[in-house]
């Protein structure tokens, strides 16, 4: 794993089951951080190009992150539901929905942040994002 550099992302994210993902230990592959809310149909919608960008191309890491009050809660069943290729988390510190952590405060739901290999933001797409929307963003990560 790269060494962080200046502007890295560091959250430490939890999953249903109590396990912690560390977004610093991605470093190394291309990461899109999905911020979603459970009962939002754009955020439901946005698990169809992010599942088939997770197929077929292997270096690029997905990590959901449901962003709302309870999502503790909420996360295991949603997962369950819709079956992702990639995790669903939450911030139990809930910095993330205060607008207190790297991302910043969101404007909406869904967002996309893309980081690079270092861990650095490199593109963000706020409301649903397609296979053409998604390609663009991750232009930004083939320097």
């Amino acid at each position: 794993m790269p060494a962080p550099v200046d502007g890295s992302y560091e959250l430490s994210l939890r999953r249903a089951d109590g396990t912690f993902l560390e977004v610093g230990e991605l470093r190394g592959h291309v990461v899109v951080l999905f911020v979603l809310a459970t009962f939002d149909g754009p955020s439901q919608m946005s698990i169809r190009p992010l599942t088939q960008l997770v197929e077929t191309d292997p270096d690029v890491r997905v990590v959901g992150i449901a962003a709302q009050q309870g999502a503790r809660l909420l996360v295991d069943a949603y997962e369950a539901a819709l079956a992702p290729p990639f995790p669903i988390t939450y911030d139990p510190l809930e910095s993330i929905t205060g607008g207190t952590s790297p991302i910043g405060p969101l404007e909406a739901i869904p967002t996309l942040v893309v980081l690079d290999a270092r861990g650095v933001e490199v593109g963000r797409h706020v409301g649903y994002c397609d296979e053409t929307c998604l390609a663009g963003l991750l232009e930004a990560t083939q320097d």
